[in-house]
């Protein structure tokens, strides 16, 4: 997992950050931001997966949690093949959206 998930974390991040040609301290950061926003991914996962958070108890947390975002993601990428393939997709729309009020981004973005 970690060798698939570490580097689209970091070039995604890259990207978000704007970074074309980053210093090796802004690569650092960027690989610590993945770590991050992997580990607190696997944390989320976890904690739904065992109804430590409200998922099946609470119809608004339902719909804005990381297993309804991950269905709908991989919903999005099975029936438009391309729109997964293409990284200024409504796939991406998407994953922003997801993120937009997440704790995670405002740890990340700092």
């Amino acid at each position: 997992m970690y060798q698939d998930a570490i580097p689209r974390l970091a070039k995604a991040l890259l990207a978000a950050r704007g970074l074309a040609h980053p210093s090796a301290e802004q690569l650092a950061e960027t690989y610590q931001m993945a770590l991050l926003l992997l580990f607190r991914l696997l944390f989320v996962a976890y904690a739904e997966d065992r109804d430590l958070l409200p998922y099946r108890t609470n119809g608004l947390y339902e719909t804005r949690s990381l297993k309804h975002k991950a269905t709908e993601l991989a919903e999005l990428a099975r029936k438009t093949p391309s729109v997964a393939a293409s990284p200024s997709s409504s796939t991406a729309a998407m994953t922003d959206e997801m993120f937009r009020f997440s704790p995670v981004t405002a740890s990340v973005t700092r």
